[in-house]
């Protein structure tokens, strides 16, 4: 699943698309110091989040990797290698619903491993009505999401050691996104899921 997930954002990387999302968090009440930020799943990167403190960006795509000029390196969200206890903010914005869930319980105990003593991540996830595997065109790329009950999250979070957290739902998408999961097709407004962990 790894490579899949690779091969599909290398491919649209090279066709020009470079992800880079409006930024219009306000991590301001959860990161109220300069600290030091690993952006996890960043692509080409998220340039406002200086104004939080020092930026090391990571993603499994070298080639979105290639268009980011923060410091980067290339890894797997489930498998970090940084130091235990090394950052104070993670941020990680649209990625863990790439995530099968058995990858996804790795993800956040890699956050809650890496996150200092007193430390807090911000994550977003994208929502759709129907639950588990599916899948979404983009040009001729079909890109892999994994859309997750609140309940199914928060079990995840039990087990990855976090007990103080906050889940609730953001904005929708403006447009209308088309999805299929097994062979029949669906259309809705993704809804915007934030998830703040805190260690």
């Amino acid at each position: 699943m790894k490579k899949t997930i690779m091969r599909q954002w290398n491919k649209i990387a090279k066709l020009g698309f470079f992800y880079r999302r409006n930024f219009n968090y306000d991590l301001a009440p959860y990161f109220k110091k300069h600290g030091k930020i690993l952006d996890i799943g960043s692509g080409v990167g998220h340039p406002d989040l200086k104004k939080y403190g020092k930026i090391i960006s990571c993603d499994i795509s070298i080639e979105m990797l290639k268009k980011n000029a923060q410091k980067s390196v290339n890894c797997d969200a489930s498998n970090l290698p940084f130091k235990t206890e090394s950052f104070d903010y993670v941020t990680s914005f649209a990625t863990f619903h790439h995530l099968p869930p058995k990858e996804g319980k790795k993800f956040l105990s890699e956050i809650h491993r890496v996150l200092k003593s007193g430390g807090t991540a911000y994550l977003t996830y994208g929502y759709l009505s129907k639950k588990g595997k599916i899948s979404i065109k983009w040009s001729n790329v079909s890109r892999t999401y994994y859309s997750l009950s609140s309940e199914s999250v928060e079990k995840m979070l039990i087990s990855s050691k976090f007990s103080d957290y906050e889940l609730f739902s953001g904005s929708k998408s403006k447009k209308i996104v088309t999805y299929s999961k097994n062979n029949e097709e669906f259309q809705e407004h993704f809804k915007n899921m934030i998830l703040i962990l805190r260690k």
